[in-house]
């Protein structure tokens, strides 16, 4: 089975710039591009998301697929117990009374960013369940160095 090259598009600067470049022959062809939807993403992303679908349409663009399994939003207003699902943190800010700032641990990118991507890649291979995976490469654009 031969090994795809996937960008896992986030639709910030650095994973469109990934897209652009590799849809246009600045960098090597990426097989697919996948955008994990957590179903609470701000206006401008889906509006941003289908200007690209129709770009990638008229400019012969990667392949874009769009995933989501869960809707943080949803998630975040029923309770762990109605969902039967663990519940994944996001990210809280806070202020301590001296009036420095923090943010609490969050773990929904790993479940409603990561996961998708990853579940999507595996059917593209069309494996099933406990089947390894080939060896891919997948371009994120904060890491793409």
């Amino acid at each position: 089975m031969e090994s795809l090259t996937i960008i896992s598009l986030g639709l910030g600067v650095q994973s469109t710039c990934l897209y652009y470049m590799s849809s246009l022959g600045e960098l090597p062809r990426a097989d697919y591009a996948v955008f994990a939807d957590t179903g609470k993403e701000r206006k401008a992303t889906y509006d941003y998301l289908r200007y690209l679908l129709s770009w990638q349409d008229v400019h012969n663009g990667i392949p874009i697929i769009i995933c989501s399994d869960r809707n943080l939003f949803t998630d975040l207003l029923s309770s762990a117990n109605s969902s039967g699902r663990r519940f994944a943190s996001i990210p809280c800010f806070t202020k301590n009374e001296s009036g420095t700032t923090g943010m609490l641990r969050r773990q929904c990118t790993g479940e409603y960013k990561i996961a998708p991507v990853d579940i999507a890649i595996r059917q593209l291979y069309g494996l099933r369940k406990g089947q390894r995976r080939p060896r891919t490469f997948v371009w994120q654009g904060w890491r793409f160095r």
